[in-house]
C-alpha cells in the first residue's frame, strides 16, 4: 500500500504550489492528505492538522515568506498553524521532505511578512526557515512546476530505500562513526561498533580539533593514538573512508585507513614497530576479533612504555599535517543556494570517491554514500 503524504503549508500564497504537488503526488498513487479547508480559523482544525500528521507516513513541508495564521486558544507559543504541523512531525521522527522557496523567485509583496509587517516584520517566518536549514538541507523552488519535480525526485529516493536514506543529516548515524577525542576506550568502542554484524560502518568521522596545540588528549589526536586507529581499521575493519575535520566542523580532508597508517609510519616508524609487534602471533589469532583488539591495544601501550612511556612518545596531530598527506581527497561538493537538488545529486553520483561530502562555507553538512545514492538513483529510475 503506497504511503500517505500529508501536505504542509500555507494557502494563500502556495494555493498552485499546493495543487502542483498534490497533483504531483495523485500521478505517483501517493495518498495526499491536503485539506484546504485547513485554513479556516478554527481551533478544531487545528487538533485534526496534528492528529493528520501523526497518522500520515510522510511529511511535505512547502515553506514561502508567510508565516501564516496564529491561533490565539491555546497557544502559549503563539506558533502558526504551519509551524505547528512541522514541529509536530519533527517531534515524530517522521520521514520529512522540505522545500522552501529560492530567494530570488519573483514573489508578490502582498505575500511577503517583511513587507506586509506581519508576524514580527518576518521575523517569525525568517526563524521558521532557520529551523528548516538546522533541521535538514531543504529543497529549493522557483515555481509550482519546479516543486512538483522536486517533490516528484524526493519521493523516488525516499522510496527506493527508506531504511538507509543516502543523505544523512546527522554524520553520527547509519554507517558513520564519530571520534571526538583519542581515549583508548574510545577508540576500542568504535572498533568493535564498527565490526559488529548488525552495525557495518564504512565511515569513522575524526575530530581533529584546533590548529593550536592542546593541552590534554580530550581536545585533540595525538600521533600514537591516530596511528592505533588507523591500523585496527585497515587491519580489522570493514572501514573505507576516514573523515578528518578541524574545528567548526570544517573538512580537512578524506583517505583510506590503510593511508592514514602509511602516512604514520613514515612520519612515526617507532610506532609502526611497536604496533606490529603487537600483534598476534600468525596461527595464534582469537577466533573473536574483538578479544584480539583489546590484547593488541594492552600490548601495545606496553611497547610505548618500553620506548619511555607515551606521553614521551606521542605527538600532536594538526588538522594542517593530515591535510597534507599523500592521497588526501577533497572529496566534497559545495551545496548551491538552492539546496540539495535532484541535479546536485546526480552529479554527486557520477563522482568517483565511495563518500562526497556536502559542505556549506567549508562545513561539513552531509556526507553521500555515492554507491547507495547511485543504487537508488538506478532503482528509482527503473
Amino acid at each position: 500500500m503506497a504511503k500517505s503524504v500529508y501536505v504542509s503549508s500555507t494557502f494563500l500564497d502556495l494555493e498552485a504550489h499546493r495543487a502542483a504537488a498534490v497533483h504531483m503526488l495523485d500521478q505517483m498513487r501517493y495518498p495526499s492528505i491536503a485539506m484546504e479547508a485547513y485554513v479556516a480559523r478554527d481551533a478544531r482544525v487545528v487538533d485534526q492538522c496534528l492528529k493528520d500528521v501523526e497518522n500520515c507516513d510522510i511529511y511535505l513541508g512547502i515553506f514561502a515568506w508567510r508565516y501564516g495564521h496564529v491561533p490565539a486558544a491555546g497557544n502559549p507559543e503563539a506558533l502558526s498553524v504551519t509551524e505547528m504541523e512541522y514541529q509536530h512531525a519533527r517531534k515524530l521522527e517522521k520521514p520529512r521532505l522540505l522545500f522552501t522557496s529560492t530567494d530570488d523567485a519573483p514573489w508578490p509583496d502582498g505575500y511577503r511578512d517583511t513587507v506586509t509587517g506581519e508576524n514580527g516584520n518576518g521575523a517569525k517566518v525568517q526563524h521558521l526557515r532557520a529551523a528548516i536549514e538546522d533541521d535538514r538541507l531543504p529543497g529549493r523552488f522557483a515555481s509550482p512546476d519546479d516543486l512538483a519535480k522536486n517533490v516528484a525526485a524526493a519521493i523516488h529516493l525516499l522510496a527506493a530505500d527508506a531504511k538507509s536514506q543516502a543523505l544523512s543529516p546527522d554524520l553520527a548515524t547509519a554507517s558513520c562513526l564519530t571520534l571526538q577525542t583519542s581515549g583508548k576506550s574510545e577508540i576500542i568502542a568504535n572498533i568493535t561498533r564498527s565490526i559488529d554484524e548488525n552495525a557495518r560502518t564504512g565511515l569513522i568521522k575524526i575530530h581533529l580539533g584546533t590548529e593550536a596545540q592542546p593541552a590534554n588528549e580530550r581536545e585533540g589526536w595525538w600521533s600514537t593514538r591516530l596511528h592505533l586507529l588507523a591500523a585496527l581499521c585497515a587491519d580489522y575493519t570493514d572501514v573505507r573512508q576516514l573523515l578528518f575535520e578541524s574545528e567548526g566542523y570544517r573538512l580537512v580532508g578524506m583517505c583510506t585507513p590503510a593511508q592514514a597508517r602509511r602516512a604514520l609510519a613514515r612520519a612515526f616508524p617507532e610506532v609502526e614497530a611497536a604496533y606490529r609487534s603487537s600483534l598476534p602471533e600468525p596461527g595464534k589469532e582469537s577466533l573473536d576479533p574483538v578479544q584480539d583488539i583489546n590484547a593488541i591495544v594492552d600490548r601495545f601501550s606496553a611497547r610505548m612504555d618500553a620506548l619511555g612511556g607515551e606521553l614521551a612518545v606521542k605527538k600532536w596531530v594538526a588538522p594542517r599535517l593530515v591535510a597534507g598527506w599523500p592521497r588526501m581527497m577533497q572529496a566534497s561538493m559545495d551545496v548551491p543556494r538552492d539546496g540539495v537538488t535532484p541535479d546536485l545529486l546526480a552529479t554527486v553520483a557520477l563522482r568517483p570517491e565511495p563518500y562526497v561530502a556536502l559542505l556549506r562555507r567549508g562545513i561539513v553538512q552531509q556526507v553521500v554514500d555515492r554507491d547507495a545514492l547511485s543504487a537508488r538513483l538506478a532503482e528509482a529510475l527503473a
